[in-house]
């Protein structure tokens, strides 16, 4: 794999949150919900500059790896390899492919910058995962989100309540965001 780091820097602003949340939801800064989507997904909907090493591995005598960002969309793509004799990255031309692909060196260390993300509003269905999200967080029923089952006596009432520890972890899969986010998993979609 030719990735050998990538550093993401955060955006000066997310978008919006959706209209309909609770009153609760709408208390969550919209910086929590967007970034807990994003880490699922690598669709961005807030520009940002991103920068990635990574290591060209092909065959000597061939043209070797192709990499593509592994985020979108992606724009302003510069190219750098790094000079051993000057101890520097040094601009250069690389060869691109029909999908934004980057071809690659053999055995050559290269660093690749782009702004990254989109200033378009979210379409409907991202705006309905960070809203189910968003109401999974803040949920107050009587069985609390993420509870495993939930029990009630009403002689000298007794309330029971068992929690699946990992709820939290799970809420994009357990809210309904995550089945609704499984397009932008995907590199390269709606770009």
């Amino acid at each position: 794999m030719p990735l050998q780091f990538m550093e993401e820097a955060e955006p000066l602003a997310y978008p919006d949150a959706p209209s309909d949340l609770s009153d609760a939801a709408a208390l969550i800064a919209p910086a929590i919900i967007w970034q807990r989507i994003e880490a699922y997904i690598r669709y961005r909907w807030a520009e940002r500059e991103v920068t990635w090493i990574v290591t060209g591995s092909g065959y000597r005598t061939g043209a070797g790896d192709t990499w593509r960002p592994n985020l979108t969309p992606f724009s302003g793509l510069t190219r750098e390899v790094w000079d051993y004799d000057l101890e520097d990255w040094v601009a250069t031309t690389l060869r691109q492919g029909p999908l934004g692909e980057t071809y690659l060196a053999h055995k050559t260390q290269y660093r690749l910058k782009a702004t990254v993300g989109s200033t378009d509003t979210p379409p409907a269905s991202v705006l309905e995962a960070y809203r189910r999200l968003a109401e999974y967080l803040v949920d107050s029923a009587a069985a609390p989100s993420g509870a495993k089952s939930h029990s009630v006596d009403i002689g000298q009432i007794t309330e029971s309540v068992s929690l699946d520890l990992n709820h939290m972890g799970k809420a994009l899969q357990l809210s309904g965001a995550a089945d609704l986010l499984r397009p932008y998993r995907m590199s390269g979609v709606n770009s």
